[in-house]
């Protein structure tokens, strides 16, 4: 944003999939409206507007416009050169649907095809690199469709990944506000100073009143009035996890924005993913990437990461929050220490995945690609269960495997069924989880990264 320091209490809206942030507050002011339930009553309005709507939300203060790179990657795309030119002609380089031909000729060798390619000139994109690799970078933040590489009639041959992949902003800024309350949007709400042990106001409520100063545009003054919908409105203390999770049943708990726990080299290459209770259940073996500013990154073609084994018995709860980048059929988001002692894998149709722990629970086809999400699985024998998000539970029979470990991104024995995954924060427990403790963490997951 054009500024980083809080000035008194924050609001943050949702509508739909935008996220507004950075509406700084000067008050908020609850009240519930029973009074102008009766006055308009008595002035022969239907009630019917009301029954929903048990109170009266009112904020003033100023708005800050949105840095557009802010929560947003620029895509970088990678090609690995693997033969050299046979015959003389053009490859192709397709980036963001743009193609780009380069000419070679025969005999040029790996490194020369690579130098031809990384010299040519890609309007939007900058190239780097060295020897038989060339890197594409996006001038712009924001997603793009994925790059393509095609070595025509010349014999050449090459691998083309995407290794960060565009993201457009996470939020909005507050001409997105002033477009909701133009329909009278309903939205969620998060009000408070978000340090700890502080008080925070969260709920759901109809926008029915917005103005801002008409010269408004990095920075100006707003007024806004919701009526709350009925019974969402919850007054709590902010607190950066649930204290559940300190209640001796975490055996690891991994998050990618904690810098301190991760371990990688200057092209952000992810060699060791600490636990950040610092258990010891670290992951130590093998690699992956570390991507700005909160997740890591697995390439579905080789990148795991795994810890010691460790005695981890039933029942297992792990959730995960990740997004499947792509779908091929029996790759595994993550497994025990041992194939299929506890593991998810893409299955059968996309976006499907399957639990097992020695026997298939159910089909699981709640997955979005390219998509965050919220996976709860719950490794208990005939009580196990998995959920995507809020969509409803699949529960039944897992098998009796214990998992005695942790594998990421692959089956356990990390030889092949690599997945093409995100991941940003995982948490893993020995317990089943009661409805409180479950709905406790889920609820922490969610409101962290704002799904």
């Amino acid at each position: 944003m054009a500024e980083t320091v809080v000035y008194g209490y924050m609001l943050s809206i949702k509508w739909g999939d935008k996220l507004i942030k950075g509406l700084i507050t000067s008050g908020l002011k609850l009240r519930e409206n029973y009074e102008e339930v009766i006055l308009k009553a008595s002035s022969g309005i239907a009630l019917d507007e009301f029954i929903d709507y048990d109170g009266e939300f009112s904020a003033s203060g100023q708005t800050i416009e949105r840095d557009p790179s802010e929560g947003s990657l620029a895509e970088v795309d990678t090609l690995t050169i693997t033969a050299g030119a046979t015959a003389s002609g053009n490859v192709t380089i397709t980036l963001n649907g743009v193609n780009t031909n380069v000419a070679v000729l025969n005999g040029d060798t790996i490194a020369q095809v690579a130098t031809k390619i990384r010299d040519a000139s890609y309007t939007g994109w900058t190239t780097g690199g060295t020897g038989d690799v060339i890197t594409f970078t996006k001038d712009l933040f924001g997603l793009v469709s994925a790059p393509a590489f095609s070595g025509g009639t010349t014999g050449v041959t090459g691998n083309m990944i995407q290794t960060v992949i565009g993201q457009d902003a996470t939020h909005e800024d507050y001409e997105t506000l002033r477009e909701a309350a133009s329909v009278g949007a309903i939205v969620a709400f998060v009000y408070g100073r978000f340090t700890e042990g502080d008080k925070i106001v969260s709920g759901n409520a109809k926008i029915t009143d917005y103005s801002e100063d008409a010269n408004s545009k990095d920075r100006g003054s707003y007024n806004i009035t919701f009526k709350t919908v009925k019974g969402s409105i919850i007054f709590s203390t902010f607190s950066t996890y649930p204290e559940v999770i300190n209640d001796g049943n975490t055996v690891a708990w991994y998050i990618a924005s904690e810098l301190s726990t991760i371990t990688k080299d200057g092209g952000n290459i992810v060699s060791r993913w600490n636990d950040y209770l610092e258990s010891g259940r670290d992951l130590v073996t093998g690699s992956a990437l570390w991507v700005n500013p909160d997740y890591i990154q697995f390439d579905g073609i080789s990148q795991y990461l795994k810890c010691a084994g460790f005695t981890l018995i039933q029942p297992e709860f792990i959730y995960i929050i990740f997004k499947p980048v792509t779908w091929t059929n029996l790759d595994y988001i993550f497994d025990g220490n041992a194939t299929n002692s506890g593991r998810v894998r893409q299955d059968t149709v996309t976006p499907r995945v399957i639990m097992s722990a020695g026997t298939d629970l159910g089909n699981c086809d709640d997955l979005v690609l390219n998509t965050w999400a919220i996976m709860r699985c719950r490794f208990d024998g005939a009580n196990s269960k998995i959920q995507i998000n809020e969509s409803t539970a699949i529960t039944g029979n897992c098998g009796i495997y214990n998992m005695s470990g942790f594998t990421l991104g692959s089956r356990g024995t990390v030889d092949a069924r690599f997945s093409n995954i995100h991941v940003r924060e995982i948490i893993l427990r020995k317990i089943a989880d009661d409805t409180e403790d479950e709905t406790a963490i889920y609820n922490y997951l969610k409101s962290k990264y704002s799904l």
